[in-house]
């Protein structure tokens, strides 16, 4: 109960209420709303490849002893597709707007963001919005790439090994445990 009044206490004295007609330009110039629809279309397409033979040949232990052979394979399959619309979805385009925008609130003075608003919208700032909106999406495709993957399951059983062997020294487990 204390750490939720701690984050509605800092919600509410560091953000204000409603963001700004000048934040919310800003925001819109940008294309945020945009950029965010990005990034969640790359995470859903990336979605769509993750759970392959490869994958599976790679993580069994991710699937509690399940193959793609087992009847319950199309289970998986949903529960999974579930799991990533939650994970890309973590953030929605609204709620991200809106925080954007009370953040500058927090953060630019009136004449900052009246600064911001003529670069944004002059031909340069414009084309600075351009480059950022295909830099956000290059960025966010390489998130999911095979070789972002490669250094996550690197560091997945860099830590599940550390992990087993804490818990064996402590005599938690005799044998190594992965999800």
């Amino acid at each position: 109960m204390k750490q939720i009044v701690c984050i509605l206490a800092f919600v509410f004295f560091c953000f204000p209420a409603f963001a700004s007609e000048k934040s919310e330009r800003i925001v819109e110039v940008l294309k945020a709303r945009e950029q965010i629809k990005n990034q969640i279309d790359s995470c859903l397409n990336a979605s769509k490849t993750i759970l392959t033979d490869k994958f599976f040949q790679d993580n069994p232990e991710a699937f509690q002893g399940l193959t793609p052979q087992s009847k319950e394979w199309p289970e998986v399959v949903k529960l999974y597709d579930e799991f990533m619309n939650v994970s890309c979805y973590m953030i929605t385009p609204d709620e991200y707007v809106s925080i954007l925008s009370k953040g500058l609130d927090n953060t630019l003075s009136n004449d900052e963001m009246d600064d911001a608003l003529e670069f944004f919208m002059s031909p340069s700032g414009q084309k600075f919005v351009q480059s950022s909106f295909y830099n956000s999406k290059v960025l966010a495709d390489f998130a999911y790439s095979d070789q972002i993957s490669e250094k996550m399951k690197a560091a997945k059983l860099k830590y599940f090994d550390g992990l087993a062997k804490l818990a064996k020294d402590a005599g938690l487990v005799n044998e190594q445990v992965q999800p």
